[in-house]
């Protein structure tokens, strides 16, 4: 007899196959970011249910799909930002980009390269990479609260990532919690994901409206210069308008102004006195 066999069952060895079964192409989408947000959320959420129990993965696997939703929300915006706005262009060109990202990704993807190694589950690098990629500082910003609650997800996200649900102690000292003789399991039932949906929605939200006010500002102002006409001025603008406006909050009535895109043009550039 083999004493090495006696703790548990005999294995083989394995290997993952065909890698390329995992993963499929992808039609680049037309939407605005914050559309394939919303289109991932209301996907996500349709996985669960009122009776879903805090004690299962189901939520907690939720949680993580929701919280990934929000991340690639960050990757996109800012990698459109990169293209279409001189001053981040000008940030850009300050930073560094793995070349294997240059090497894999298609031309017309490559600024998604720029932060491949950045993990947006954590405002601290959402406020770090938007004041190293766009210029703007939301430390002092209007975001700051939802920045915080979000946080406290990520903080969550933490422990059903890497520990199983259970809660580590650093995350558990960030969230306040009071310690424990036992082990803390993080549970997540239907109200608790989307209670995390509305905080993740908040912040998207947020940020949109945030960066479309910048970048209208600087399409007022910095953008300008001796080779401007009209023509370029509507390209732009359109361009601005396509990445943030929300085709699906204009179907749900949600938008709180209604309007094309030339009369909120015409708004932005009679506030900046534009002739």
């Amino acid at each position: 007899m083999d004493w090495k066999k006696f703790i548990s069952q005999s294995v083989g060895q394995e290997q993952l196959g065909n890698l390329a079964d995992f993963v499929q192409d992808k039609i680049n989408s037309e939407n605005a970011p914050i559309d394939d947000f919303y289109n991932e959320i209301r996907t996500i959420l349709a996985l669960g249910s009122p009776d879903m129990t805090s004690t299962d993965w189901h939520g907690p696997m939720n949680a993580i799909a929701i919280i990934s939703s929000t991340e690639n929300y960050f990757r996109t915006l800012l990698g459109k930002m990169i293209i279409i706005c001189p001053e981040s262009k000008k940030k850009a060109a300050e930073n560094n980009i793995n070349f294997g990202s240059v090497l894999w990704h298609p031309h017309e993807s490559i600024e998604r390269g720029a932060f491949e190694h950045v993990s947006f589950s954590d405002s601290k690098k959402i406020i770090e990479m938007t004041r190293k990629y766009i210029g703007l500082e939301l430390n002092k910003s209007d975001l700051v609260p939802i920045l915080k609650e979000f946080n406290k997800v990520c903080e969550l996200r933490h422990g059903i990532v890497h520990s199983a649900r259970i809660l580590a102690g650093k995350n558990a000292l960030m969230l306040d919690l009071p310690s424990s003789n036992k082990a803390q399991f993080i549970t997540i039932g239907y109200g608790q994901l989307q209670n995390i949906a509305s905080i993740c929605t908040t912040l998207v939200v947020s940020y949109n409206q945030k960066l479309f006010e910048v970048m209208a500002k600087r399409w007022a102002t910095s953008w300008r210069n001796s080779n401007w006409t009209t023509q370029i001025e509507n390209e732009y603008f359109k361009k601005i308008w396509n990445i943030f406006y929300s085709k699906i909050d204009k179907s749900n009535n949600a938008i709180p102004e209604s309007g094309t895109w030339v009369k909120c043009k015409n708004l932005i550039k009679a506030e900046y006195q534009l002739s």
